[in-house]
């Protein structure tokens, strides 16, 4: 769970420099807005978004354990990803 928290918060703050530097453009609609809310208000947020998330994770962590570990293996993977193209993104252009 603390892993998840981690990279979803690493995730916006990757996003919110590539995108603020003129790096990488964001292509969800929803994300776009989101990102225009200012880092602050921003990470705010995004905690609590988080936080609600967490909650859903323990709640069928409760109730179905395999179930649970399926799918937050499936989201940290995806996570580690945009992450990572992000990071890539970033790191191209400030070289160049």
């Amino acid at each position: 769970m603390v892993l998840f928290f981690v990279l979803f918060m690493a995730d916006y703050l990757l996003t919110y420099i590539g995108l603020n530097a003129g790096y990488i453009i964001e292509a969800n609609p929803f994300m776009q807005n989101f990102m225009s809310l200012g880092l602050v208000p921003g990470t705010i947020l995004r905690t609590l978004i988080a936080i609600v998330i967490c909650s859903l994770f323990n709640y069928i962590k409760k109730n179905d354990v395999k179930a649970y570990k399926k799918l937050i293996g499936f989201i940290v993977m995806v996570l580690v990803l945009v992450m990572g193209l992000h990071s890539y993104w970033i790191y191209q252009v400030s070289i160049s």
